[in-house]
């Protein structure tokens, strides 16, 4: 696809996303096409394919994607993909950049007729360019007989490396083997850091490593033997922080330490709710099932929008002197059936943003019911109840009683709105 000359004059970026089962990692709501694994019965025999959608993005219009066909035999996924970039390459906005995506094609035709449109193209490809779209080949890895334990993971006595194969490791399907999930606070490593995690990639895995949609990285094949090693270096490396892809890995945009379009310090604030978690909840720290995210503006680079605890950044003038905002949203879910966007709740100052997360939580810690996720927790406890939670967090005083509070974070400068011109804004 991204050989095609028509590909490199479409409309606007164009974005593919691939889950391999139906807890969706790949995020497929959230693209402008997505395709989700699934096998069904054919003819009494089992097919493989995909559940596709189409016109999902965020930005600050946000759109889930929707259903093009609940199955799409293998063989038939180029030909549907294509027929998907043709229609966006005839009837994409190429007048205003700010509607050039997917999702506005299908807001403004429809989804039935945006669907009628794909697999009518679809249809006319398999007439026109038969023999072009080569099979789908079912590709299965494989490797050898794992490493046995030269010796154990130290977990008496040893709650952090216990904790981190608890929260880092992953089992694989293939027996004797595990995924270990790299955290990176903030998405940050260093080049030698790098070479070490790369270092063992090529020493005791398949040799690559893949960067996750969650800003950390994954190393695959790692012997269940060999983790003590592995965990001994990270620890050497400072790359064995434990959490990841729980509550206290929070995950954030660049912002406006360094984007063009940010309004506030979402890395600051990043950082200081990570801490803010493992100070002082710590027993919540590696809750799978709440995830924070920050945008440095409403563009949603970070996915605030579908977080459990999203927030984006602004500004907001408190006794006529600017200071910068969150929005505050909650709820948001991408799980199958009951996918959704977070709802707003609130507009906290920067400098609050910590408090007001740790008024929700320590809520949520409170009141949960057993196995009750987060997005339920939020309908069951209501607006208005997490909005009063909220409140005493919302304003502040005159700067001349507690000017840090006008601060944004990691800044010691006085806060000034400045934004410019940049690419993400749909």
């Amino acid at each position: 696809m991204l050989r095609n000359p028509m590909n490199q004059n479409l409309p606007r970026k164009f974005k593919i996303a691939f889950s391999g089962c139906q807890e969706d990692s790949g995020l497929t709501p959230i693209h402008d096409l997505g395709a989700r694994a699934a096998i069904e019965t054919v003819d009494g025999r089992q097919v493989r394919g995909f559940e596709i959608l189409i016109g999902g993005g965020l930005g600050p219009a946000p759109q889930l994607a929707q259903v093009l066909e609940p199955f799409t035999p293998a063989d038939d996924l180029l030909p549907t993909v294509a027929a998907i970039v043709r229609v966006f390459d005839r009837h994409g906005n190429r007048d205003n950049r700010n509607l050039a995506r997917l999702k506005f094609v299908v807001k403004k035709l429809g989804i039935d007729n945006v669907r009628a449109l794909i697999l009518r193209e679809r249809e006319a490809l398999r007439l026109t360019m038969a023999g072009r779209f080569p099979p789908i080949e079912v590709w299965e890895e494989r490797r050898s007989a794992p490493l046995q334990p030269n010796r154990s993971l130290p977990l008496a006595g040893d709650l952090r490396s216990a904790r981190w194969r608890a929260t880092n490791v992953v089992p694989q399907k293939q027996l004797g083997w595990a995924s270990v999930n790299v955290r990176l606070i903030r998405g940050d490593v260093t080049a030698g850091q790098l070479r070490a995690i790369a270092r063992i990639a090529r020493d005791f895995g398949e040799g690559t490593v893949r960067a996750t949609n969650q800003q950390n990285l994954i190393l695959r094949w790692m012997p269940l033997g060999a983790l003590s090693e592995i965990y001994a270096i990270l620890v050497r490396e400072d790359r064995a922080e434990p959490g990841a892809e729980r509550l206290v890995d929070v995950t954030s945009c660049p912002g406006a330490d360094t984007c063009q379009l940010g309004i506030t310090s979402s890395r600051g604030l990043a950082l200081e709710l990570g801490q803010m978690i493992e100070r002082e909840l710590g027993d919540l720290a590696d809750d799978a099932g709440v995830r924070i995210k920050i945008s440095g503006c409403p563009n949603s680079c970070g996915q605030h929008h579908v977080a459990g605890i999203g927030l984006y950044g602004g500004a907001r003038k408190f006794h006529d002197e600017q200071a910068p905002t969150y929005q505050l949203l909650l709820g948001a879910t991408l799980a199958p059936g009951r996918t959704r966007f977070g709802k707003p709740m609130a507009r906290v100052p920067a400098r609050q943003g910590p408090d007001a997360v740790k008024a929700l939580l320590e809520l949520y810690r409170v009141e949960r019911k057993p196995e009750e996720t987060f997005d339920v927790f939020v309908d069951r406890t209501g607006p208005e109840r997490l909005r009063s939670v909220l409140a005493p967090w919302t304003e502040l005083p005159p700067s001349s009683e507690t000017p840090e509070k006008y601060l944004d974070w990691g800044s010691d400068e006085k806060f000034k709105l400045e934004t410019g011109t940049g690419e993400c804004a749909a």
